[in-house]
């Protein structure tokens, strides 16, 4: 074979190469994201007695390891008897009216309740806020944060949102959920808990 040609060959391959990793949509990794906190007897009573992975684990950080290397969606974490559940049952996410404050805007728990983690979020936590207003694109009530993410996302950019907000509605039991395209920003400084927005963005 000609050198010529060798190099001609050589560099359609290339070209092919380069257009076809353009025309793949680069995926987005997925990120861990605070959910909520409920109380030490719900965790024991409704949610570690379930299908799940129940562990000894020294610390959050370790439990959420734990149920991801491990392969689960969610990671449950009760500080106080130390005791780590892993599910991947969106059944076991807790209806709203199951969720108690937090200790701070970050996501975290007091020690005699149980910490939530989802590891498949498609968006980032950012804060919890007394409210995200602003015209949303949609919005409707949900049984768990892993709907409300899904909702929001869609299919295509033009369902996809920039900012989620989600509101626990204890009296319905279920998640407020509100998709924004624009960047919407929370408003009022609250500790993650029952009728507070906690604010995902991409």
């Amino acid at each position: 074979m000609q050198p010529s040609l060798v190099v001609h060959l050589t560099l359609a391959w290339v070209c092919w190469t380069l257009t076809l990793a353009q025309s793949i949509p680069s995926s987005k990794a997925l990120e861990t994201v605070p959910i909520g906190c409920v109380s030490g007897k719900y965790f024991h009573d409704h949610i570690a007695s379930g299908s799940g992975s129940l562990t000894p684990q020294p610390d959050r950080k370790n439990c959420k390891e734990q149920c991801y290397v491990t392969g689960f969606k969610y990671a449950y974490f009760r500080k106080q008897s130390k005791k780590c559940y892993c599910t991947s049952s969106d059944r076991q996410s807790p209806p709203a009216k199951q969720m108690v404050d937090g200790t701070d805007r970050e996501g975290r728990c007091k020690d005699t309740h149980a910490s939530i983690d989802y590891f498949q979020s498609q968006y980032k936590f950012d804060l919890c806020y007394d409210k995200v207003p602003g015209p949303t694109s949609r919005k409707k009530l949900v049984s768990s944060h892993e709907k409300c993410f899904d909702y929001c996302h869609g299919n295509g950019p033009d369902n996809d949102s920039w900012v989620v907000s989600v509101v626990p509605q204890k009296k319905e039991g279920k998640y407020l959920c509100k998709c924004f395209t624009s960047n919407a920003q929370g408003k009022g400084k609250h500790n993650c808990g029952p009728n507070d927005a906690f604010r995902y963005i991409h």
